[in-house]
């Protein structure tokens, strides 16, 4: 089952216009090109070598930029502002690049649960420049998000608990035609129920109308454009907690959806959003014990340089593949992975001599499509110095799910191929071992 819906605003990358902003320097040269080609891990190693020798302006929207993609809030709010509270810097930046950075400094906010603060600087800007054209999809995105984040400010804030650092849950392992889920038990409102664990879903819990009525969901937001197989509206839900082990959510957010389509006859459980997985922090799936384990100690990889960003709050890892760097999206909702057109147009002749043609079904929010691609015997991957392959995996000939420039997607078989898979959000780390 692939379920990867939630696009409810459009984002649109930052074009850095090097030639009004930076001096001419090689360093502020070569890292404004990294930032425009938004290739983030190689831009994070050359501005830990150069940042003391860059422009500031260079500097800190660099920070804000890696900030997003490497999950850390707190500075990136700092170098935004200190963007925006400097009007020298301002006239240098332009509209364009301000609306991007409103955007990224909103988006540090939703993800730390203030979203009052985030609807007030978003309701500022988007005031002053109601009649002026900047960027169609960029004010399009602002405006949506002011939207929302003014709908649920006024809600109680988002609150965790919890009695001990570490928890562990048995896992349901639920099979779907060759692919399978991972479901933990947990309790909303009292009520015990599973949850599907989906690294896919940035954001909130997601339950169906029936399932919201069932355990005391209340909806508080209509009309919330979502995006997935298909396109539709969701309402926005809260509830008073949820229980995980000995770790409480109080207060958490939901999407309320008309229905989640399945295949291979798989029963779709309510949906665990990625939300609260990073604000746990960290996260094992453990064959042996058929457990996950969920750890809130702020974990230090003294000797592991991170190996996953965040697009969009969505996770993407990377890794070799055949050899080559590749980025993959990861996400434990769709029971299979598979490669995108995106590496199909990379490898086009080999694939088609050694591939042969097929179709895979896709399911989530919106319906359940079908794409014509090709499937490969076998790709080669290395992760952390740990080498392994999928057989028979799907190769897509046209865009799916609304991604660009990222090689594949990995679903919950690549927790199937080993003893242990640690997720860690906060340093953008993750690891497996045989």
């Amino acid at each position: 089952m692939k379920f990867n819906i939630f696009r409810y605003i459009i984002i649109c990358t930052l074009m850095l216009c090097a030639s009004t902003i930076i001096s001419g320097q090689t360093k502020d040269s070569e890292i404004s090109e990294l930032m425009n080609k938004q290739q983030m891990f190689e831009l994070n190693k050359k501005f830990n070598l150069y940042q003391n020798n860059l422009n500031p302006i260079i500097r800190y929207f660099a920070q804000a930029m890696l900030s997003e993609s490497f999950n850390r809030p707190e500075i990136g709010m700092a170098a935004v502002d200190s963007l925006l509270n400097n009007k020298l810097y301002q006239s240098q930046l332009g509209l364009r690049n301000i609306a991007y950075l409103i955007h990224l400094k909103s988006g540090f906010l939703e993800s730390l649960y203030r979203y009052k603060e985030s609807a007030a600087i978003l309701s500022s800007f988007n005031s002053q420049t109601k009649t002026i054209d900047y960027d169609p999809n960029l004010k399009t995105s602002l405006i949506n998000s002011e939207k929302l984040h003014s709908s649920i400010a006024t809600l109680p804030k988002t609150l965790f608990r919890y009695s001990n650092r570490e928890t562990k849950v048995p896992y349901k392992l639920k099979r779907a035609g060759k692919g399978t889920s991972y479901s933990i038990p947990c309790s909303i409102n009292g009520t015990n129920t599973d949850m599907l664990i989906d690294t896919g879903n940035p954001k909130y819990t997601v339950v169906d109308k029936k399932q919201a009525t069932e355990f005391g969901i209340k909806a508080v937001v209509d009309s919330i454009p979502m995006f997935g197989v298909g396109s539709g509206y969701a309402q926005i839900g809260n509830a008073d907690s949820i229980n995980i082990g000995n770790m409480t959510f109080y207060n958490p957010l939901f999407f309320i959806v008309d229905n989640i389509s399945a295949i291979d006859s798989i029963q779709v459980d309510i949906v665990l959003g990625s939300e609260l997985l990073n604000t746990i922090g960290n996260i094992t799936f453990n064959k042996k014990q058929s457990a996950v384990i969920f750890n809130v100690e702020d974990k230090t990889y003294k000797q592991i340089q991170p190996n996953m960003i965040m697009k969009n709050r969505h996770l993407f890892i990377n890794l070799l593949c055949n050899n080559n760097s590749c980025l993959m999206h990861f996400d434990t909702g769709a029971s299979h992975s598979n490669m995108s057109k995106f590496f199909y147009e990379k490898n086009r002749s080999y694939i088609e001599q050694k591939g042969t043609t097929d179709s895979i079904r896709l399911s989530g929010f919106g319906g359940i499509s079908r794409h014509l691609g090709y499937r490969l015997p076998e790709i080669d991957f290395n992760l952390t110095n740990r080498s392994f392959s999928f057989k028979d995996i799907m190769i897509y000939t046209e865009p799916v799910m609304l991604h660009e420039k990222e090689d594949g997607c990995f679903g919950a078989n690549l927790i199937n191929r080993f003893n242990k898979v640690s997720v860690n959000y906060r340093n953008m780390i993750i690891t497996v071992e045989q």
